[in-house]
């Protein structure tokens, strides 16, 4: 305070300065947070992926690393990606082994690769890769896919089994379209053919 009684800073400079000072507090904490996530949340994102916690746990581990619940859902869909692809790879990795012992044939690689969904196109080209491996001194030919279940001889008889059943009412729409999902039919052919038996079955309602 000086001598005549008035202090040296003014009160609204003082308010100024402290103002300033918790602004950059705010801003330090903010960033500290944000470093916090970025290291910890790679390693909870990692844990996930690797099969050693939940999605309860994974969660769990994102809030106590201070990430915003509305945030969490993100994350959890980017951790549930991340998931099933190293499981793909780790699936891919065993099946090239077994083919390259002597354990499956490539028809039968094939064949493993379509069951967990990947596309016909990425599975000819795994196939082919094998192919030139196994029998380099032959000329390549590109390979079709294996048919899905759905439309081998046998899976087409799984398929009118499955329609008759639900004309019969022995099962719902929604569980036509799950058994025939489970033949390999694409989702939006199974629906087509559940909403066709519907019309069906209206049809044969009103004839009676």
């Amino acid at each position: 305070m000086a001598d005549d009684g008035k202090p040296v800073i003014p009160a609204a400079t003082i308010k100024k300065i402290d103002a300033y000072w918790r602004a950059g507090l705010q801003r330090q904490t903010a960033t500290e947070t944000e470093e916090l996530r970025g290291a910890f949340g790679t390693v909870a994102r990692g844990r996930f992926r690797e099969g050693l916690t939940t999605e309860d746990q994974f969660t769990d581990e994102l809030r106590m690393l201070n990430y915003p619940d509305e945030d969490i859902p993100k994350y959890l869909a980017a951790g549930r990606l991340e998931y099933s692809l190293d499981l793909f790879r780790d699936l891919l990795a065993a099946w090239r082994d077994a083919v390259r012992q002597g354990n499956i044939d490539i028809d039968q690689y094939g064949k493993l690769l379509a069951e967990v969904g990947l596309v016909p196109e990425r599975v000819a080209g795994y196939m082919l890769r094998e192919v030139a491996r196994l029998k380099p001194g032959e000329t390549l030919t590109v390979i079709g896919p294996p048919k899905a279940y759905y439309e081998t001889d046998a899976g087409k008889l799984y398929v009118d089994t499955v329609r008759r059943a639900r004309r019969k009412l022995l099962m719902t729409h929604d569980y036509e379209i799950s058994k025939l999902l489970e033949a390999g039919m694409p989702i939006d052919q199974a629906t087509a053919v559940a909403n066709n038996d519907d019309i069906r079955l209206a049809e044969k309602g009103t004839e009676e």
